[in-house]
């Protein structure tokens, strides 16, 4: 038995539908997120996907005036949730590249998380070896 395995879509099925109706998208983005960090032994679990997933309901709840665009809370909710666990020598090179370019397509050219990533890329190529904290 091993506890890294989750099966999200039956997670996902269990989950109120408010969440459901109200996180979709966020929720397709976070499933790319998490098959990328597989290979790698770096995916998350239920209970950070929990998380992630009430920090985003959370903010979808308040006024217009105060919270912020699904997108840009999805990004801080990535750089809070799951960079912090990255850490590794160069065989994550490949992983650095399709994030950062996931990052593009998804999040946006000039998202926390992609910062964040490019940094540690920088470190992988300068020390063989990097992590979310310095």
């Amino acid at each position: 038995m091993t506890l890294s395995d989750v099966d999200f879509e039956s997670y996902w099925n269990t989950l109120d539908p408010k969440y459901r109706d109200t996180l979709s998208t966020e929720w397709q983005l976070l499933l790319e997120i998490h098959q990328m960090l597989i290979d790698y032994e770096l995916h998350f679990g239920y209970r950070t996907m929990k998380e992630m997933l009430r920090k985003l309901f959370k903010n979808a709840e308040l006024p217009e005036e105060i919270k912020m665009d699904k997108i840009e809370a999805l990004d801080r909710v990535i750089s809070e949730k799951i960079l912090p666990k990255i850490r590794g020598d160069e065989q994550m090179m490949p992983l650095f590249d399709e994030w950062i370019n996931w990052c593009d397509r998804s999040l946006g050219d000039d998202s926390e998380t992609k910062k964040h990533l490019l940094r540690m890329r920088k470190e992988l190529d300068r020390y063989g070896a990097t992590q979310y904290w310095r």
